[in-house]
């Protein structure tokens, strides 16, 4: 007699598996469709770049974003990592409180909702891509980096298969690849030469895609001519490979820039002023962004402790009604408008956040056993004090999901806090 057939449920852990790989998948196919978006806007290979005034594709943003977030929080509900994100997350959560918040007083409440309501899909669908990564810096670290490469690669590609008025933008020269200005791609090729300088890798075969990576990244970067790109790579660079060197090169470099600092004491910070300009082809004024600057701080002064509501002051064509010869749709300036946005109150929320991300950084910055965190790290704080010193003053960026810049930031943010939580967890994390 044959025994009785019996259904074998999979144990657990195997649906648990099951759970990791869908959420895994999921991140990644998330991060792809966030920086497609936030770079290329969906424009196709055939659709050339035009010079435009109007604000499109907010339909589309909601659609992604809305999706996005949704998406998010099925999945997180799914595996039980909900509550976990936000507790995890909950200073950039305050935030985005202050944000909603903002639509009370708002010179422009339905604009300040719509935005404020992007500011947190754009979190929770970070929560996701971190959690789905593991919560390592070093994935996540990884996963910026090949997107930032993909990124370039098809951008140098069109450059050379594809007409000019494809990769280039009529009104800027350089190379402008799969998104419509030198200046939304450089940034993202800057974020990708900082991660593949200070990435670790313990194979051959890593260590030729981190180059090919790299030289992707420096090509693109460099064909995109974009000053401020320039200065920030050197900068976040610099300050990765200082936070691995040793006391003996620290010194050089030390030497080096007290060296400097002699000779603009000796020549004079007008004349190095002027001749720094003259060398990077640029004008005194930034591109007209000093009238632009006192116009914004004179707005900052009307609100200064909660602004004018997140997202409501530059309504179309307010840039031209200020300035009138040209029509700014920001203030060239992240910490500019924050303030103008959600005041000091915002600013001093928004810096809360970074520090306790800083927090994580110097968790894995001090590990002794895991070098592939600490590289990540470095290249992590290289980014920020890149985006921080540098982009931020001649790019709005902060609490916009729909830049990769910020997105970047966030995910690292996220990922550092994660990550150093977890560290800390571990047995052995006294060898910290």
């Amino acid at each position: 007699m044959e025994p009785e057939s019996t259904q074998i449920n999979p144990p657990p852990k195997l649906d648990e598996l099951a759970g990791e790989r869908r959420l895994t998948i999921a991140g990644v196919v998330l991060a792809f469709v966030w920086t497609t978006y936030s770079l290329n806007g969906f424009r196709s290979p055939t659709t050339p770049i035009v010079l435009s005034d109007l604000d499109s594709g907010s339909m589309l943003r909601q659609v992604v974003f809305g999706g996005s977030a949704m998406i998010s929080i099925t999945l997180l509900m799914g595996t039980g990592k909900l509550w976990t994100v936000l507790k995890r997350d909950a200073y950039w959560w305050i935030f985005g409180c202050l944000l909603l918040c903002s639509t009370l007083y708002s010179d422009n409440p339905s604009l300040t909702l719509k935005r404020s309501v992007l500011y947190i899909c754009g979190l929770l669908t970070a929560g996701l891509i971190v959690t789905a990564m593991g919560a390592s810096i070093q994935r996540v670290m990884v996963l910026i980096a090949t997107l930032c490469a993909t990124a370039g690669a098809v951008s140098l590609i069109w450059r050379g298969i594809l007409p000019a008025e494809i990769s280039t933008n009529p009104g800027r020269s350089g190379l402008a690849g799969i998104s419509n200005h030198p200046n939304t791609l450089a940034p993202a090729m800057t974020i990708g030469v900082i991660v593949f300088s200070s990435l670790w890798t313990e194979t051959r075969r890593g260590m030729t895609l981190r180059l090919i990576g790299l030289s992707v990244c420096l090509t693109a970067l460099i064909l995109t001519w974009s000053i401020t790109s320039f200065i920030m790579c050197f900068i976040g660079v610099t300050a990765a490979m200082l936070t691995l060197w040793g006391g003996y090169m620290r010194g050089l470099v030390a030497v080096g820039l007290a060296a400097v600092g002699g000779a603009v004491m000796i020549m004079g910070k007008a004349r190095i002023s002027e001749d720094l300009f003259a060398a990077l082809h640029r004008d005194s004024t930034m591109s007209g962004r000093d009238v632009l600057w006192d116009i914004v701080l004179e707005q900052i002064r009307q609100f200064p402790i909660f602004g004018h509501g997140w997202g409501a002051f530059w309504y179309e064509g307010r840039g031209r009604d200020l300035v009138g010869t040209w029509n700014p749709r920001q203030s060239h300036n992240a910490y500019f408008d924050v303030l103008l946005d959600v005041g000091f109150v915002g600013l001093s929320l928004f810096a809360l956040a970074l520090i306790v991300s800083a927090r994580g950084i110097s968790r894995c910055l001090h590990s002794k056993t895991d070098q592939g965190a600490r590289r990540a790290a470095a290249g992590s704080l290289g980014i920020g004090f890149g985006l921080l010193s540098v982009y931020g003053l001649q790019q709005s960026f902060f609490g916009k999901p729909d830049s990769f810049a910020f997105a970047a930031l966030l995910w690292i943010c996220l990922s550092v806090h994660a990550h150093g939580k977890v560290f800390l967890s571990l047995p052995d994390s006294t060898d910290a």
